[in-house]
């Protein structure tokens, strides 16, 4: 049985009306709605409001509607994936303030750094591989999944991230090699 049916038969068990049921998990009757005719799937957080709300483990919820599951797995995928991508935007920012560190200093000092400015400049460069890496990694998941709706926007994020990194680190390296 898919989620849709579940929710629909659930909720009639228990004799609430769809704006019952919106109320108590902050939705737009609207939204039951289509969640019940399977026109669209309700979020992770949703679905354990109403597992709250219908008194239903999860595992009762979400048994037999692979869809469900398949979007949980891709929001799972695209939340790590996310984690990696910041933690590399981070390191490359801290990167470009140590660069930028180094060659105030180094001109102070009279300090030849070219050398210490292509070490970065490479690391910056392998960062920027490695999330490339991660983000091709996500995107061919999700095209594996045949829930492919809930990427779009963000995706469209990631590449942008991805084109910055990019553009920051050839300015870096055209500047200062």
């Amino acid at each position: 049985m898919n989620i849709g049916s579940q929710l629909q038969l659930q909720r009639k068990k228990l004799n609430y009306t769809q704006e019952e049921v919106a109320e108590k998990i902050h939705v737009s009757r609207q939204t039951i709605s289509s969640w019940e005719n399977s026109r669209s799937l309700p979020d992770v957080m949703s679905v354990i409001l109403m597992s709250d709300v219908y008194g239903l483990s999860l595992d009762n919820l979400l048994k037999g509607d692979r869809k469900m599951i398949e979007k949980i797995e891709a929001e799972e995928n695209l939340r790590k994936a996310s984690k990696w991508i910041s933690g590399i935007s981070f390191g490359i920012s801290g990167i470009v303030v140590i660069m930028s560190f180094i060659f105030e200093l180094g001109e102070a000092i009279n300090l030849n750094v070219r050398w210490i400015a292509s070490l970065l400049v490479l690391v910056l460069g392998v960062l920027n591989l490695a999330s490339i890496s991660i983000f091709e990694n996500y995107k061919r998941q999700i095209q594996k999944s045949k829930h492919k709706e809930i990427s779009t926007k963000k995706v469209v994020f990631i590449v942008l991230g991805l084109i910055l990194i990019g553009l920051i680190s050839g300015f870096l390296f055209a500047y200062y090699s």
